[in-house]
């Protein structure tokens, strides 16, 4: 949990990329001014929206990263949203062929500016994934993870 200041744009910045997360999870983008510009800032390695206002943000870091190819641009330079979190069932991909699921998802990814990511659920409960064997942790195995995260 971090307390971010809401009357600074400059100081939430701050606040957040004080935090060094790996990933920034947007309840929603759009309807708070300050959630709207945060998102414009690359906060962590990498963000995702979830539906809380349920249409794109339209802030693509994909976008921000195609503008600036004339100079030293990065996914660590450029704001913007990663990944939209959605679901099967919210898009039309969750029933027939395999075929029509392919082209249903296609087709929901025209709608937004990030890249989307559909889950099979309803996005509205996550279980506590299992903490790692500890023979895993001892082996080299692991794939590297900066700050010594495993995920």
């Amino acid at each position: 949990y971090v307390s971010v200041p809401s009357s600074n744009l400059r100081r939430a910045q701050a606040a957040v990329a004080a935090a060094k997360l790996d990933v920034l999870v947007f309840c929603e983008v759009g309807m708070n001014t300050m959630t709207y510009f945060l998102a414009f800032a690359r906060l962590a390695r990498r963000t995702a929206l979830f539906w809380g206002h349920a249409v794109t943000s339209g802030v693509s870091a994909a976008d921000a990263l195609t503008a600036r190819l004339g100079e030293e641009a990065s996914l660590r330079t450029v704001g913007g949203i990663d990944y939209y979190v959605s679901s099967e069932l919210f898009e039309g991909a969750a029933s027939g062929a395999e075929d029509d699921v392919d082209d249903a998802r296609r087709h929901a990814q025209r709608d937004y500016a990030e890249r989307l990511w559909l889950m099979r659920g309803l996005t509205t409960r996550f279980a506590r994934p299992p903490a790692p064997r500890a023979e895993l942790l001892a082996k080299n195995d692991v794939i590297a993870v900066p700050h010594d995260r495993l995920y």
